[in-house]
Order: structure tokens, then sequence, then C-alpha cells
């Protein structure tokens, strides 16, 4: 069998394995009709040394270009985390092999015995880097054998090993890279059913490593929230952004997490989640989603206008979504997300830093009764100080409805306590209690604790909310900021004529209110910004967003104005050359001159020697030397460029005469 059948048999096994398990077939359908044309036809390219160093860095440019344009392939990405690279590694070398096919003999010496199938084999493993189901293994593993058989034949056949050597050395060495790739694909098919076996075990631990430095910025967003948390949060990268929000208004509170137990200063959530499914038939009057997104519904609500804003958070909240209250719809490029009863939403497919947006009906919704159990909103823990109720009675002391109850928490708080990010408690006492009883300063993660605790002891039922408060506009980006140090707690009380509402019971210097930054700070922020928005945009929005973004790029009034200027520089110099020509040419010598330039070119070109294009007189007469005519033109240039054109005319003339 020739060595460029075997190579394309080769190539096809990882072209079908890619399809296989990429779940698409479109790139392996287009290698193959590459691939059997290389084949099949006599064409050939001439790739030797820097001719195959351009293409090689060429093709690679292309992938990499693809990488950031086309969009991901859902099928190689785990969780929040996408190995993208893995399927375009794969891609780049398989196009490398087909290059290979191509290549005159003799040419591709450097892609042969060895690097031909080491391609293949890196290709085939950054193909397989997804999850295979087990009726797909038993096939995977027949392909990785018959690769490996494969490349031992080629290995024999190549002329490159087996020039310089006898026939028996030739037999020797084919029999044994036969043996060693047998042996290398038992050893693939034990460790291929090793990792499937422990399949699970190695996810968790890849999970745990990759997300180990996210720890921090989830601290008050996850199942629990100590007492502190936020505080640490807003301490840890205080100046570094965590969400930013396009939207018309100020976004306000995002809410990250709400909790309903409280218990030894920890606050925890015992709502279970909700898997919801994207919406097929999406209600009316629902605003255009970007490319790839998809609408998702927590509430079948019905509005004619919506208040949209879309999120761009950073990589290290990866699957946390922060919305505001009352957000009943969210679009992003994921197939699923999840939802507890308070209208949390999270998704393990949103990936590291790619925007989603959040939906608000127009219309107040929140007050539309609801099937809630309000039970587990109105209980306090065991241990609490008997003191506490006292207290609780002293501060609602003829306030009878819940709008009263909460303004009076809210003045309590804000008439007799003072904020500090730091509060310190004695080891004795219980850090809730010493701050409602003996009143130091503190932060709000104590303002919010505190004002639940008083609103459930007058039994309106409320619950603990941990995010973040964008307040901050950034004035050339037109978008919202929230920052590390904008991480916030507050409180969510029920009222039964307004649904459910806000309460911040922390003074208003402990309220993150955006700080503003210097005008070139907000303006280097907004030009790395909007540089990661374009770049994740086209990327889930492939070439349809890079048209998008060329054609607006091109018609906006900057390019516009460019372009005038641009073509107005030309049309003056095209002018001025034209009237400097036409000058020239008026005058006689001139006149003379290029007839006399004229008339020994068409001598010339009866034998076969052409000026060519952008060839000066002297580079012209330095090509033809030794030819006579050679000084010809370069009297001929002196005379043009220099003075005394009139007498030194007639000696071109006689020169010419005697060529």
């Amino acid at each position: 069998m020739p060595g460029r059948m075997i190579a394309f048999l080769l190539i096809c096994i990882e072209a079908f394995t890619l399809g296989f398990l990429g779940k698409s077939f479109a790139f392996p359908f287009v290698i193959f009709v590459i691939s059997l044309a290389a084949l099949t036809t006599s064409f050939r390219l001439k790739l030797q040394g820097r001719r195959l160093f351009v293409v090689v860095a060429g093709l690679a440019f292309l992938f990499f270009a693809k990488y950031h344009v086309v969009p991901a392939n859902p099928v190689y990405q785990w969780g929040s985390f996408r190995i993208q690279a893995a399927l375009i590694i794969c891609q780049f070398m398989i196009s490398l092999q087909v290059l290979h096919l191509f290549a005159v003999r003799g040419d591709a010496r450097g892609l042969s015995l060895a690097i031909f199938p080491g391609m293949g084999a890196v290709a085939l493993v950054c193909a397989s880097v997804v999850r295979a189901p087990a009726r797909d293994r038993l096939i995977l593993q027949l392909l990785f054998v018959a690769f490996a058989l494969l490349s031992a034949v080629y290995a024999a056949r190549t002329r490159s090993v087996v020039a310089t050597a006898s026939r028996k050395t030739s037999k020797r060495r084919a029999v044994s890279l036969i043996t060693i790739s047998v042996a290398i694909a038992l050893l693939g098919w034990f460790g291929a059913r090793t990792l499937y076996r422990y399949e699970r075990q190695i996810d968790d631990l890849v999970t745990t490593l990759l997300r180990s430095d996210q720890t921090t910025n989830t601290i008050g967003f996850s199942g629990s929230a100590r007492l502190g948390s936020v505080q640490h949060q807003k301490n840890t990268a205080s100046d570094k952004i965590a969400v930013r929000v396009i939207c018309q208004t100020r976004p306000g509170y995002l809410r990250g997490k709400t909790f309903d137990k409280l218990h030894a200063s920890a606050w925890t959530s015992s709502l279970g989640q909700l898997s919801l499914d994207p919406l097929s038939n999406p209600p009316d009057n629902i605003p255009e989603l970007p490319s790839g997104h998809r609408l998702f519904a927590a509430d079948s609500v019905a509005a004619t206008q919506w208040k949209v804003a879309t999120f761009w958070p950073d990589p290290s909240y990866a699957t946390r979504m922060f919305v505001p209250l009352g957000t009943t719809h969210v679009t992003a490029a994921i197939n699923e997300v999840a939802v507890d009863r308070d209208r949390i939403y999270q998704s393990d497919e949103l990936l590291p830093g790619r925007p989603y947006a959040a939906l608000v009906p127009m219309k107040d919704v929140r007050a539309q009764p609801q099937n809630i159990d309000f039970t587990p909103l109105k209980q306090l823990p065991g241990e609490l100080d008997p003191r506490i109720g006292d207290l609780a009675a002293e501060v609602f002391a003829g306030r009878a409805s819940t709008r009263e109850k909460i303004e009076a928490v809210r003045d309590y708080f804000a008439k007799n306590y003072t904020y500090s990010l730091s509060i310190s408690v004695p080891d004795d006492r219980d850090p809730l209690a010493y701050f409602l009883l003996e009143r130091p300063p503190a932060h709000c993660e104590y303002f919010a604790t505190g004002a639940a605790v008083l609103l459930r002891k007058a039994g309106v039922p409320c619950r603990y909310v941990t995010g973040f408060v964008a307040a901050e506009k950034n004035r050339y980006g037109d978008y919202w900021v929230a920052r590390n140090r904008d991480a916030h707690a507050w409180v969510e009380a029920y009222d039964e004529q307004l649904g459910w509402v806000t309460v911040e019971a922390t003074p208003s210097a402990g309220v993150p209110a955006g700080e503003v930054l210097s005008s070139n700070s907000q303006w280097w922020e907004s030009i790395k910004d909007r540089a990661h928005m374009t770049l994740v945009t086209l990327q889930e929005g492939g070439i349809p967003a890079l048209t998008a973004l060329i054609a607006r790029i091109l018609l906006s009034w900057p390019v516009a104005l460019l372009v005038a200027i641009v073509l107005l520089v030309r049309i003056v110099a095209l002018h001025l050359r034209k009237r400097h020509r036409h000058r020239i040419r008026r005058q006689p010598e001139f006149r003379e001159l290029h007839k006399l330039l004229g008339q020994m070119d068409a001598r010339l070109s009866k034998s076969k020697l052409e000026r060519r294009p952008g060839e000066t007189l002297n580079q012209f007469a330095d090509r033809i030397e030794p030819n006579p005519v050679a000084n010809w033109y370069r009297d001929y240039a002196s005379v043009r460029y220099g003075q005394n054109r009139e007498e030194r005319v007639e000696i071109l003339i006689e020169r010419m005469a005697k060529s």
C-alpha cells in the first residue's frame, strides 16, 4: 500500500473521530474532500524554506482567528470550563497533515516518519477531551487501535527510514514499529477504560483545581454567609470590577443569593432549585435577543414593556447571575438555567466572563398573590437573647402595617448607629446581640441581619440578601459598574400591598454610592471593557457578528470623516500631479525627450528587453548590462533630471543612432 494512501487513511480516521465526538461533520467532510483530491490528482505544492514557514504561519493565524470569532462548539465544554482550544488544535494538526499530502515528494521531509503520525496522535488526544457516552467508547477504542496499526505500517513504508538500511534491517525495524504500536494501542485501550471508569472523580478533581482561585470571589454568594463574609469580599481587590451593566437607568441592587435561616451568626438557605428549559415561544413584546441567546422564564408574565439590562460579569463569578429584584426572564447563550423560589438564577453552562441579560416587566408584578410558605421567613434562632424581643417592641411601638414597620426599622438604625467596615466583638458575647444591644459601629451584614431579626420579631416575613449595588457609571463606555467594594447585604421583606420590597437598614455612609474615578481612569477602563465585549460578542455571534461589526465601524461618523479626508487628499494630490505633468509636457525639450525614450523602448522591445513596471531607468540599465544601450539609458536619466537639457538632447540623438 503506497505511503500516501496510508496517510490518507490516517487523516480519515482522525477526521471521523473528530466529527463523531464533536457531533459536527462539516469540517471532517471538507478535510475528506480535500484529502481525496490530493490523493487522486497530480497537483502538488513546493513547500520548502520560507514558503513552508509562511504557509504554516498563515494556517496558524487562520485557526487563531477561528478560535476567537467562530461560535464555540457546545460539546467541547465541561460545565463552565471552555476547552475549545483543544478542538482548534485538533483541526490545525489535521490541516497540516492534509498540507503534507499536497507536498512534492521530498519537500516535506520534516513531516514524514515521526511528525506525521505524531500530529495525528495529538489530533486524536485533543478530539477526545469530551465526555463520550458508554455506547460510543468501543467505537473510539477501535478507531485508536486502527490508527496505531496504520501508523506502524506508514512508518514501515516511509522511504526516509529504510533508504540507507539493508533489507534485513528494514524488516527488523518494521516489525519493531508494529510491535511497539500494538503495545501502545493496548495501553491506550486500558487507559481509556480506566479514565471512563473514574470519569466523575477526574471531573471533580479538575473542577476543584480550576476553581481553587475563585473561592474568595464566591464568599457570601454560596450556600452560607457568615457575618463578615461580605466585608471580606469588599476588602479583597476592592477596585476590581465585579460586573458591568448596560442599561438606561441605574441598576441599583443586584441580587446574588438569598438566605432564610439564621443560626450562630451565619445565614443558610433551605431552598431547592428548579431547572428551566429555553422557551420555544417567547411572550409578546419581548425585545430581540442577541445572536445565540436563549430565553428562560421563571414566571409567566405578560407585559407591554420591559426593562432590559445586560450584565458582563468578571470571570471569577462564573455560573452566578446577579440580577435585580423582579426579574422574571433571563437570556444567555446556554441551554439550561437553574432558579429557586426567591428567583435567584445560576447556570453551570455560563462560561466565565460571558454576558447574560435580565428582563423585568415595567408594571409591578410583585404584589400579585404568591403561593409562598412564609413560615421559614418568620423563624428566629432559638438562642436569641430575650432582650432583643424587648428592643423590637420598642422599635415597632405604634406601628401596625408592614410598611410602617419597615420604615420604623430603617429610622431606628439610621438614628442610633454608625457605619464602619470593622467591628470588635468581645469573645464572650454573641455578635448579633452585642450589635443590637450595645450599638457599636458595624458594617452592612450586621445591619441587614439585625433588621431581619427585628422584622421577624414583628411578624414580617423577610430574607437576607447578598449581592452588589451598581451605582457607578462609566461616562465614556455608557455602562454601570459594580466593584468588589460595592458588595453589600440587605433585606427583602414581603408587604401585602407592594409584594417584595428592598429594605436598606445600613446607614447611608455604608451604602455603595459609586465612587467617581478620574476621567483618564474611566476612559482607559472603557477601552479595555469594550475590547473584551467585542471579542466575546464575535465569539458568540461568529461571522454574522463580525460582518455587523465591520458594517457598524464603516458607517460610523469618525470612519466616514477619515475616509472623506483621505479621498480629499488623494484628489488634491492627483490634481497637483496632473498640473505638474501638463506643465512639463508643454516644454519643447521635454516633449523631445519623451519621444526619444519611446523610440528607444520600442527598439529594445523587439529584442524582448522591456522595462518592468516601477523600474527606474538606472535600474533597467543595470539589468541589461553589458548591452551598450545601458549607457544610453543612464545618459538619458542624467539629461532628463539634470540641467542644460537643450544642449544634451542632440547628444542623445547621436548616441541613439549609433546604438
